[in-house]
């Protein structure tokens, strides 16, 4: 799988659990139909398509985006041992979760969603999504199960 890929099927996953209401019949129909092959281009054309998913599709694909291009940063230059000497601060995370509801912010999703699933996962998960009968739903119940968010 392409990275391309990845984020495409990680932004539309995210994207669908931040909506209120089941898709259209037509736009689930779409999802239905590209479930076996899982065509990303044809799944980013349906998010862009539908006005509901597509702001937050993109905010979802941009956020991610701009995090790898961050995470990116600096990785052709050579670590300062002496500051890694002086910096002894813990860079460990708290791992609490809470109760994950419906309003789980977008940058609460992403982060998890990128280190929960490996690559297989994230695309059986997509598929699961879009065959089902109702993909927002399928999506919140597959994402909150999966995934925590501290």
């Amino acid at each position: 799988m392409k990275d391309s890929d990845a984020l495409i099927f990680q932004s539309f996953l995210a994207a669908l659990t931040q909506l209120d209401s089941a898709l259209p019949d037509a736009v689930q129909s779409q999802l239905n139909q590209i479930a076996d092959s899982l065509d990303s281009d044809r799944l980013d054309e349906i998010a862009e398509e539908y006005p509901p998913l597509k702001s937050i599709y993109e905010e979802a694909h941009c956020w991610l985006v701009k995090q790898g291009n961050h995470q990116r940063m600096g990785l052709d230059t050579i670590p300062d041992a002496s500051w890694q000497k002086e910096n002894t601060a813990s860079l460990a995370l708290d791992n609490t979760s809470k109760k994950i509801g419906d309003s789980t912010p977008l940058t609460d999703i992403l982060p998890n969603i990128q280190e929960a699933l490996n690559d297989e996962e994230l695309v059986q998960m997509t598929k699961q999504v879009c065959q089902s009968s109702d993909s927002v739903d399928s999506a919140k119940v597959a994402l909150f199960g999966y995934i925590q968010i501290a």
